[in-house]
């Protein structure tokens, strides 16, 4: 599928991400390596409040004969931040990174990509792309799953001498959680997770990381299991099985199809629901043996799940398969 050769760019966030959105200032960092940037003047308070305006009122869209020879790469964090895209959408092709892209979402993904003429987007989701390829032939559509930055986490303490046996983070399978907290209270192991839903276990980046580093086992499980109401039938991949790995941490829960496929084996301790504690207790008995796969994963990691790696998949299908240039 052959494009025009417009110049590639990455549009930037000017404003501090919230600690949510740090993988979308990890993503955009590394673009910046490969692109030249644009700021998209969010940190200006009359353009982020018209840019809402904007996006509430349904008029985020591509102009036609106005647009420039140049193809902005925007990361963007589920489809209530294309108001991100104002104003440069009027006179600029934009080609989306998406992430968040949940069925109930679709038609407004749909809506988003026809007003804009979209012609290329990458999704996190496999199952999301292969959705938008299947309702529009004539956009190119590509899976092009999560991954993390190395760099910015702490792998070097061994399993055994970390302190935080436990690490539940964020969303959390239920019907798991209440099958083994009472138990590692009882047992006196260490057992980290957000008591109420307001409650934010690291506040910033930096003690999020040391959190990583100082855990022994990090809970993770895909939204089609924690939130099946959500996910309706999607499973995909998410940053906190790839950080957790960065971190050198031994994940239990359940492996995504994608991370099986993107590895090319489980990385993960799958849990046993009939014996979810006592299987946790056997883990942590033996903690130290299960050194080598964490030290695997790590090593596999940097090969496949890196952003360098990721980011540099996207510019080569870009600029050898579409035509863009740089």
């Amino acid at each position: 599928m052959a494009l025009n050769n417009k110049c590639l760019r990455c549009l930037t966030s000017s404003v501090e991400p919230f600690l949510s959105e740090y993988v979308v200032a990890s993503v955009e960092s590394h673009l910046l390596l490969k692109l030249t940037s644009s700021s998209d003047h969010q940190n200006f308070w009359l353009i982020r409040f018209v840019s809402r305006v904007a996006k509430k009122s349904g008029l985020l869209f591509r102009l036609p004969n106005l647009s420039k020879r140049k193809a902005y790469i925007v990361v963007l964090m589920g489809v209530g931040r294309i108001y991100r895209i104002f104003p440069i959408c009027y006179w600029n092709e934009i080609i989306p990174y998406c992430y968040d892209c949940w069925p109930s979402t679709w038609p407004a993904w749909q809506s988003f990509f026809i007003k804009n003429k979209v012609k290329a987007a990458f999704f996190t989701s496999k199952q999301a792309a292969l959705h938008f390829s299947s309702i529009n032939s004539q956009m190119y559509c590509k899976w092009l799953p999560e991954a993390t930055y190395s760099d910015d986490y702490l792998p070097q303490k061994k399993l055994k001498h970390r302190n935080i046996d436990i690490l539940e983070l964020g969303r959390r399978y239920s019907l798991y959680h209440k099958s083994i907290v009472n138990y590692c209270s009882q047992y006196g192991y260490k057992h980290l997770y957000e008591e109420k839903a307001s409650e934010i276990l690291f506040p910033t980046t930096q003690q999020l990381i040391e959190g990583f580093a100082d855990s022994k086992i990090c809970l993770c499980f895909p939204a089609a299991l924690t939130h099946p109401e959500k996910a309706q039938g999607v499973e995909t991949v998410t940053h906190r099985y790839f950080e957790s790995m960065a971190s050198k941490c031994l994940i239990v829960g359940k492996c995504p199809g994608e991370l099986l496929e993107i590895f090319g084996y489980n990385p993960v301790i799958e849990v046993d629901m009939k014996n979810p504690f006592q299987q946790l207790l056997g883990i942590l008995n033996t903690i130290n043996s299960y050194q080598d796969l964490v030290n695997s994963n790590y090593e596999r990691l940097l090969e496949i799940g890196t952003w360098e790696v990721r980011i540099q998949e996207m510019v080569d299908i870009l600029t050898n398969e579409l035509t863009y240039c740089l």
